[in-house]
């Protein structure tokens, strides 16, 4: 269904979104990235997402970093900041690489 046709999404309903690329240049692309904006008021499901012949990788700063899992620094009570797995509802993007072979 288009996006613009969806209409109120329910507290608790579960959205699926499908990104679709097509590389309409005359030579092949390589090292490709699509992402795809988490919308505001949604978050991800983890486990959830699936490619074929890519990596997915997540951030959580707006796309500034992406990573398999996202990490964030967390302040520990002796002052020092260890990195620590964020939760998916902090997800901000997610992303797909293909990364072409010669």
């Amino acid at each position: 269904m288009a996006l613009d046709k969806a209409g109120m999404v329910k507290p608790g309903e579960i959205i699926n979104w499908t990104i679709e690329s097509v590389n309409e240049g005359n030579g092949a692309a390589r090292d490709y990235k699509a992402v795809g904006q988490i919308p505001a008021g949604t978050f991800f499901v983890a486990g959830s997402a699936a490619a074929k012949g890519a990596s997915i990788t997540y951030s959580i700063d707006g796309r500034q970093d992406f990573l398999g899992a996202a990490h964030r620094r967390e302040k520990q009570i002796d002052g020092s900041t260890r990195r620590v797995l964020a939760p998916v509802s902090s997800y901000t993007q997610t992303s797909l690489r293909m990364v072409h072979s010669a």
